[in-house]
């Protein structure tokens, strides 16, 4: 809750989750999002509870086995948050997707574990058509990984790392430059002048520098250098007038008032810092979705387009205002003065860019409602949050899991070969390993089971295997040097199995993944996470 806050917990409490297969990493993933307050959930599978997932299921007992694993599993993780309500379907998966893709249609999430690569194609297809956030997770003893898939996510961060503080320094709206212009701080007396915020300073000491200077900001290093030296010249002169008389103790009182021109001096590079739009702005709005609104354009597009055309026509260059300011050294009525100044222009700029979205949607034959100036539940897209946070806003597409397996569009060797070759043994390990998991899973194609689970035919399985790997390799053009067969020979020797620890670390940031898909408030990892718990280390991969 404190990380996603009321609207990501509204989104949470308002998704619904499929789960299949009910084996450790599933039900690992799918408990944490039980925990936070899911709507439903609901579990399919057609196995029963046995000995062995006694060893890595810790949501089935000795008295379950025989049981249905949907079933039980359900029972038990319904058990950790009445608030969820939750259902079981005993039915074989692999049929379930090809003979009723309708099934899905219902849910927000999918979490498919241990499905085969054909199946997972078709579940992901079934996935696009609703608009369904899909979660894949495969698991072979100390090794495994997962993947997410998705039509397309817009992400509106409303608790970036580190804020962005527009305060027009540069460039101060006419309603800021009156309030600066009319702080004269020559006339001030001591305790006056401390308490000054350094936004004034500073905008009043850049407009002055501009006006001597052919309206430039400071550009040298020297220039910028005289422009801290002004500030503090500044300073120096007036507590040397105000000095004199005073004692030690009196003279030492007016320092410590002067810590707003100290922050001036320490803060003046933000100045001349770069007013350039962050880079996924800026792709958003050269956008294709943003350019070409249609009447089908996702709300999103319509509203990043009112703010292209805002930054190009009202916003001369810059995006609205955000309303609120940093910290600054000043008595409370100066700061709230000046902050009350900034929440009026962004007041302003939120007025002007409602406007625009109303026009272009009303040139679509669309509500103007469509997209509502403050929150309501069930509609996560709302002005107010795109335009205080429209710094922090991305875009992210993926790569379907039908691209990343067929043989045109598969990444080649000038992908993988880098990651095997020049990007460390980390990354070197990860790669291998998956690849190693696609080996298997060709194993599968052919024989319609994974290796090693039939003791007699170990060592058969362990060649066919190495075969299998050899193959992928060719087919993505891999140099058959660059992943050593011990990875394939792993997988085998653990036969698929789930390792509850391993589960227990998949699952865990598998279901960080989920929260982000469900709330859109950060941005997931694009698209493969893979985890080895031999070397106790994880890479990502867009495949």
């Amino acid at each position: 809750m404190r990380l996603w806050g009321p609207e990501g917990q509204d989104a949470l409490e308002d998704s619904s989750v499929c789960l299949l297969n009910c084996s450790g990493t599933g039900v690992e993933i799918l408990k944490n999002l039980i925990l936070p307050g899911i709507r439903d959930f609901s579990c399919v599978d057609d196995v029963m509870v046995t000995e062995a997932d006694l060893g890595n299921n810790f949501f089935v007992e000795p008295a379950d086995i025989g049981k249905p694993r949907a079933a039980v599993v359900a029972t038990h993780l319904g058990e950790l948050n009445p608030n969820v309500a939750y259902s079981h379907h005993v039915l074989n998966v692999v049929r379930l997707i090809h003979d009723r893709p309708a099934f899905f249609a219902p849910f927000s999430v999918v979490i498919a574990t241990q499905l085969p690569n054909a199946a997972a194609v078709e579940l992901a297809r079934i996935c696009s058509q609703h608009g369904i956030h899909l979660v894949l997770s495969r698991l072979s003893g100390l090794v495994g990984y997962f993947r997410i898939y998705t039509n397309e996510l817009h992400v509106i961060q409303p608790k970036p790392d580190n804020p962005v503080h527009d305060l027009c320094l540069s460039n101060p709206f006419p309603e800021l430059l009156a309030y600066v212009n009319s702080v004269d701080l020559e006339r001030m007396d001591p305790h006056d002048l401390g308490s000054v915020p350094y936004a004034v300073i500073l905008i009043k000491f850049l407009t002055k520098w501009k006006a001597d200077h052919g309206g430039l900001v400071p550009q040298s290093d020297e220039d910028k250098d005289a422009f801290k030296e002004s500030i503090g010249n500044f300073l120096e002169r007036v507590n040397h007038i105000q000095w004199e008389g005073l004692t030690q103790v009196e003279v030492e009182q007016l320092t410590q008032n002067s810590e707003n021109f100290f922050e001036a001096v320490t803060l003046a590079n933000k100045c001349w810092r770069s007013t350039n739009l962050p880079s996924d702005v800026t792709a958003a709005f050269a956008d294709p979705a943003c350019l070409n609104l249609t009447a089908d354009s996702h709300p999103f597009w319509v509203v990043v387009r009112a703010l292209k055309d805002f930054v190009e026509n009202e916003g001369q260059g810059r995006l609205p205002l955000i309303g609120s300011i940093p910290d600054m050294t000043a008595t409370t009525i100066n700061y709230i003065t000046l902050q009350t100044i900034y929440k009026r222009k962004a007041e302003a700029d939120l007025n002007v860019i409602q406007e625009r979205v109303a026009a272009l949607l009303r040139s679509l034959g669309r509500s103007e409602t469509e997209v509502p100036r403050e929150y309501l539940r069930g509609k996560p897209l709302y002005l107010k949050r795109v335009v205080s946070c429209a710094h922090y806003m991305s875009v992210s597409r993926y790569r379907t899991v039908e691209q990343e397996l067929s043989p045109n569009t598969m990444k080649k060797s000038d992908y993988w070969g880098m990651r095997l070759q020049w990007y460390g043994p980390t990354a070197a390990e990860g790669a291998s390993w998956y690849l190693a998991f696609q080996a298997v899973e060709e194993f599968y194609a052919a024989h319609g089971r994974y290796p090693g689970l039939i003791d007699a035919q170990y060592d058969q399985d362990m060649a066919a295997a190495r075969v299998c790997l050899h193959n992928v390799l060719a087919a993505r053009g891999i140099d058959s040097g660059l992943v050593e067969d011990k990875y394939v020979d792993e997988l085998v020797r653990s036969g698929m199995s789930e390792q509850a620890n391993i589960a227990g670390v998949i699952g865990g940031m598998a279901s960080q993944e989920a929260i982000k898909l469900i709330t859109r408030q950060m941005i997931p990892l694009n698209n493969v996470h893979v985890y080895s718990g031999i070397s106790c280390s994880g890479t990502t991969y867009e495949v």
